[in-house]
């Protein structure tokens, strides 16, 4: 007797499909919603633990999250910002740190405009540096490598500017000249951002170079940031150093003849009056050319040419504001006297803005930010502690180039 085997017809085909591709649907979209929620539960859960010094459980669940969901970049940096902070009391510390890099690494491919994990993987470098004792420059050139990344995904960052700024200084005995700067420059503004962290950095500063100038080079140039160093020095009896800072400010204030200050106001609004009167003979500019300032000497004996400030006295220039909030910028440099710069006192329709210690002999640009109304404005740049001395021959003298207004981001 033959079995015949009877197949028996789907009637609707396509329901099964559907349904088909429903589950994988309902599978793929759990996956994508509940993965990631379970990833997030293990990071926190290694995190917690972490903190009770159960470090190798929290190793674990650090793996766990990342190989649940891969796609979170926050995952691989905290897990290396943990192997960061355990290497110093590990046997293992230079493992741990090389493994904190391949971690940032891994988050850098998945997020590269990410500052700190940039920044992360250059302070991996510079403790793989520190502790190494070869002192493998490889791991320094990385360092800053990685650090000026960071700077360019968070250029306005205090907190980033102020972490580079310390771990450069930290290594300060290492460093070439384009580190130091580095370190020297972020926290200087830093102190201009945030200057109550002054008692802060100047201390591991000195505490790291035991070197005034480079606390002076830190130190922002306004009469403010000068003032906060000298506060410092006094409050941690640096006696030595607070007489010359003292002497410092006082050239640098250059207001102790209140009559030329009050002289030099008072010509900068009779031209503002002038070019209120004629508001409309003056061509739209964004940028003052360094032979277009005109001004005399404080005196009235002596003519400014191209922006050279050789006495006392203030330059001006037109620009013409869009309104709202803009930056001017002023290219600056000057020559010194017994160690002290010139100072500028910077007005717009003689409104001071701003004030700076012009402390480069070479070209710089010093940016102050405003808030103003549409319209040709006077730009006036006041230069009062004008010195020389008869032995060194040193002649203090303010040089200025092109200044130029442009609207804020």
């Amino acid at each position: 007797m033959k079995y015949i085997r009877r197949v028996w017809p789907i009637k609707n085909p396509g329901m099964l499909t559907n349904k088909v591709l429903l589950t994988v649907a309902f599978v793929f979209l759990a996956a994508i919603i509940i993965a990631p929620l379970i990833a997030e539960l293990q990071f926190n859960a290694a995190q917690k633990v972490a903190v009770d010094y159960l470090w190798e459980k929290a190793e674990k669940k650090f793996e766990k999250a990342m190989l649940i969901d891969p796609f979170d970049a926050s995952h691989p940096s905290g897990f290396a910002d943990f192997l960061i902070d355990i290497s110093p009391y590990r046997t293992d510390g230079g493992f741990l740190l090389k493994k904190a890099i391949v971690l940032y690494g891994r988050s850098l491919k998945l997020d590269s405009l990410n500052a700190e994990y940039a920044l992360g993987e250059g302070k991996a470098y510079l403790m793989l540096f520190l502790r190494d004792e070869v002192r493998d420059k490889t791991y320094l050139v990385k360092t800053l490598s990685y650090f000026k990344q960071a700077l360019k995904n968070d250029p306005h960052g205090t907190k980033t500017a102020y972490e580079v700024g310390c771990r450069l200084m930290g290594a300060w005995p290492y460093l070439i000249e384009e580190g130091k700067s580095l370190a020297m420059k972020r926290l200087s503004f830093v102190l201009s951002e945030e200057p109550w962290l002054g008692w802060h950095i100047y201390k591991w500063a000195w505490l790291n170079t035991n070197n005034f100038s480079i606390m002076q080079r830190i130190a922002p140039e306004t009469l403010k940031g000068q003032e906060d160093l000298l506060s410092y020095l006094e409050q941690n009896n640096l006696h030595q150093f607070y007489l010359q800072q003292s002497q410092i400010i006082k050239a640098y204030k250059g207001k102790e003849n209140p009559i030329v200050l009050a002289d030099e106001k008072r010509k900068i609004m009779e031209i503002i009056d002038v070019i209120n009167k004629k508001k409309g003979s003056y061509p739209p500019a964004d940028v003052i050319k360094t032979d277009v300032w005109y001004g005399k000497s404080a005196n009235g004996k002596y003519e400014y040419e191209a922006g050279n400030m050789y006495w006392n006295g203030t330059i001006f220039g037109i620009l013409e504001a869009s309104g709202g909030e803009e930056t001017i910028t002023i290219q600056a440099k000057g020559s010194p006297v017994d160690g002290i710069y010139p100072y500028m006192i910077i007005a717009v329709d003689g409104d001071e803005i701003a004030e700076a210690l012009v402390g480069s002999s070479e070209w710089k640009d010093y940016s102050f930010r405003i808030k103003t109304n549409p319209g040709p404005k006077l730009l006036s740049i006041t230069f009062l502690n004008d010195a020389e001395d008869p032995v060194t021959k040193e002649d203090r003298n303010l040089y200025i180039g092109e200044a130029r207004i442009s609207k804020n981001e």
